[in-house]
């Protein structure tokens, strides 16, 4: 008769026994959603952590656009095109002279000053 192998139980207070866990510096083992706060594995993998990262990131580019709009350069100004970017149409139909296609920033070349 075969003993059964000893349950690993999670090192954090939850005490559950463990079928998928993660190794902490310490050698302990933690359920992926028990890891200490600010260890690498618990930023890497706990989806709590992400989701924060997540809402910091978007916080930081919020502010970053807040302070600094954006500042549109059309492709085809850039390569000298000027009159593809004063165009009403382009290579894939219809589109707004020199306007960034996502956020409506006007083209900053000096082609287009006092034309907007």
């Amino acid at each position: 008769m075969t003993a059964k192998p000893a349950l690993r139980t999670c090192a954090a207070v939850c005490g559950r026994p463990l079928t998928t866990w993660h190794v902490g510096a310490d050698d302990r083992l933690w359920h992926p959603a028990c890891l200490p706060d600010g260890t690498l594995l618990q930023k890497v993998l706990s989806p709590a952590a992400a989701a924060r990262r997540i809402a910091q990131l978007e916080a930081e580019l919020a502010r970053l656009q807040a302070a600094d709009p954006h500042h549109y350069l059309s492709t085809g100004c850039l390569h000298g095109d000027h009159a593809y970017c004063r165009s009403d149409t382009g290579a894939a139909g219809t589109k707004t002279p020199a306007v960034c296609k996502f956020c409506a920033a006007p083209c900053v070349c000096v082609c287009h000053q006092g034309q907007q």
